[in-house]
């Protein structure tokens, strides 16, 4: 379902419901909207944050809350990203007049204007015009990355018993 048929459903909900229904549904929609505008948040410095597990918490909790989007007041918005090494669901966050497609007139760019886009739409735009992907692509697109690092230390083994095992004794299981 689409937008505009999501926004017609929504339209069409709203007539034919009790006062109640009414409540239950706004409450959904704009617990639905949270976890939408909650998908990888940007921060000042760039960082953009997998909110995957966490987005229906804080939606749920958010909506309980009061919050409700105010499209009047909306900066940015989200756009969809297919590119090789990104994930499945992808978006970047653009302003909210940006182009849904920033390649809707690629017939008419030119191959300057082409190696200016950033690598992900440089790579969708190849594709479109049946070519390979450009060889430049970073395996690691800026901004999608998490660098992993563990430190493990020698340390004494705490007598904490057996309870945080689950176990009833420390005999191994068999």
């Amino acid at each position: 379902m689409g937008m505009k048929e999501f926004r017609q459903h929504i339209a069409a909900m709203r007539k034919v419901a009790s006062d109640e229904e009414k409540k239950i549904f706004e409450f959904n929609v704009a617990a639905a909207q949270l976890m939408g505008d909650l998908r990888y948040p940007v921060s000042k410095s760039g960082t953009r944050v997998d909110m995957s597990y966490f987005s229906p918490i804080l939606a749920y909790h958010l909506a309980r809350c009061g919050w409700r989007i105010d499209p009047s007041k909306r900066q940015i918005k989200a756009r969809k990203l297919t590119a090789r090494g990104l994930v499945d669901d992808a978006i970047e966050w653009v302003p909210v007049d940006a182009p849904d497609d920033p390649l809707q007139n690629l017939g008419d760019m030119t191959m300057d204007e082409i190696k200016k886009l950033p690598p992900a739409w440089r790579s969708v735009a190849m594709r479109r015009m049946g070519g390979p992907e450009t060889p430049d692509l970073p395996k690691k697109p800026e901004g999608w990355h998490v660098t992993t690092k563990l430190t493990i230390e020698d340390a004494p083994d705490p007598q904490d018993g057996f309870r945080w095992t689950g176990r009833k004794t420390g005999r191994p299981r068999g």
